[in-house]
């Protein structure tokens, strides 16, 4: 039983290891930012005016989900090429 709790236990630790990936594609995240205080370090609240725009097809909730796909597919390409 031991052995398929620690299986259960290696594949949530990798699922977690790969959303927090497929997040840094999508915010593209730059790797040299090492303090939040960096230029070009992703931002809280960043994306927030697209994520609360009341227009379903506006420009600002279009690229949003662009930034969605587009960042997933690259995440998606590295994960499987």
């Amino acid at each position: 039983m031991e052995l398929h709790d620690n299986q259960l236990e290696w594949q949530t630790t990798r699922r977690l290891v790969q959303s927090y990936k497929a997040l840094v594609e999508i915010v593209k995240e730059d790797p040299s930012a090492e303090r939040v205080t960096d230029p070009n370090a992703v931002r809280e609240r960043q994306f927030i005016d697209e994520y609360l725009d009341e227009g379903a097809r506006s420009a600002k909730s279009m690229r949003l989900k662009r930034r969605i796909l587009e960042g997933s597919r690259r995440y998606l390409e590295q994960l499987y090429v």
